[in-house]
């Protein structure tokens, strides 16, 4: 029997695709940039790890670099306190409103302050932070520990943070309905099988799948014959299947 493959992931991998998750994911690692304030203000703050606070920082400004996941110029705001055993972290990057906690990454730091207060729904840890501000300018060098092994992993379709692809993917869906009507149509003469790359993640490891939709076709002794990335048309896959003489 003739095996029609279709790898879907509606919302799976970002923009239906493998490498724009993986750049996402590489930008999340580091955060190494200047920071630019219109009035003076100041910041000497480092926590590395992130139970040793120490040092004081409070800057409204903007950022130039890699930060935040972003690349680019984009609003800032960094006030953080740290006394060694406690301290308290509050950043926020491009969209946020500072007299708004839940627009803004805050936790507790040090070994007191992880245990006074709970990180917010998205913390901005674990990481190493290092910030130094004087007057108008100043510079800024984290690492997001976390986000390394998310990077490595991710290159094996991994996701252990769950952050990969929060938009739908559109090909996908109008894939979908078009797969139903050929397991309908050709019941008993073609086998078609869904494969979501979010649950199957080392089946599509094993066929190098890189982006989605994925369509492959197998003929009767399982070799590949086929395989299409992107949206597909039902009169062309049927085309594609005629020529495997399934009627």
């Amino acid at each position: 029997m003739i095996v029609l493959a279709s790898v879907l992931a509606a919302g799976a991998l970002e923009g239906c695709s493998y490498f724009p998750s993986r750049a996402d994911d590489a930008l999340e690692m580091f955060d190494l940039g200047l920071t630019f304030s219109k009035t003076p203000q100041f910041s000497a703050y480092m926590n590395c790890p992130v139970i040793a606070p120490i040092g004081y920082g409070s800057v409204d400004g903007y950022y130039a670099g890699m930060g935040g996941g972003g690349l680019g110029v984009m609003k800032h705001h960094q006030e953080s306190a740290g006394l060694l055993v406690w301290g308290r972290e509050e950043v926020g990057w491009d969209e946020f409103d500072p007299e708004d906690a839940d627009t803004l990454s805050v936790q507790g730091v040090g070994v007191l302050g992880l245990a006074e207060e709970p990180a917010s729904e998205e913390p901005y840890t674990v990481a190493c932070i290092h910030y130094f501000h004087l007057g108008w300018v100043g510079l800024a060098a984290n690492v997001r520990w976390l986000e390394i092994p998310d990077f490595l992993a991710g290159l094996f379709f991994l996701d252990p943070l769950g952050d990969d692809g929060a938009d739908g993917c559109q090909a996908c869906e109008m894939m979908a309905p078009i797969l139903v009507a050929l397991r309908e149509k050709y019941a008993g003469k073609a086998n078609v099988v869904f494969v979501h790359v979010r649950e199957e993640e080392l089946l599509a490891a094993r066929f190098g799948i890189r982006s989605i939709p994925v369509q492959v076709l197998f003929d009767r002794s399982g070799e590949e014959v086929f395989r299409h990335s992107g949206f597909l048309a039902q009169d062309e896959i049927e085309q594609k299947l005629a020529e495997l003489c399934v009627e």
